[in-house]
């Protein structure tokens, strides 16, 4: 009879296991996991308020934000308010990420420079992630953007 129990607690946990859904991490655990995931992690500053609020206008959709700036890096982390949608701060951070591409390439057309063509391409390539109540986007070399990927999405699961 015990030998029972054991298969069908074990079955109930597998079960419980497989339908769970992203925990509700705060934004500092989020942070730490993504920042912990990139070797340079010490370079990169963290944005004050009159940044994100100049740049991504957060409103009342957006229960916290942090934005870390480096060298040719940036990653941003905006916590949504229970029930609001990402496209409400998604649509901001894409004009956002276009803004900066244009200004840059203006400057490469002006100044020529492999460090600018380099800012200019991440970029253009930066990477808009959502899950959960969560809305990222990072401004990485790929390598880098592949393991804040893994860090962010194990800090939600």
């Amino acid at each position: 009879m015990k030998r029972y129990c054991i298969i069908f607690l074990s079955l109930c946990m597998l079960l419980c296991a497989c339908g769970r859904e992203m925990r509700d991490a705060d934004i500092e655990t989020v942070s730490s996991a993504v920042l912990g995931a990139i070797n340079e992690s010490n370079t990169l500053t963290p944005a004050d308020a009159d940044f994100t609020s100049t740049n991504f206008a957060p409103g009342d959709g957006v229960e916290a934000a942090r934005i870390y700036l480096g060298e040719n890096k940036e990653i941003g982390i905006f916590r949504l308010k229970e029930g609001v949608g990402a496209s409400t701060i998604e649509g901001t951070v894409r004009d956002y990420l276009q803004s900066e591409a244009n200004a840059t390439s203006t400057l490469l057309d002006l100044y020529p420079d492999e460090k600018l063509e380099e800012k200019l391409n991440l970029y253009k390539n930066a990477t808009v992630l959502q899950s959960g109540r969560y809305l990222c986007y990072l401004v990485l070399p790929k390598e880098e953007t592949e393991k804040v990927k893994s860090a962010l999405y194990g800090a939600l699961s």
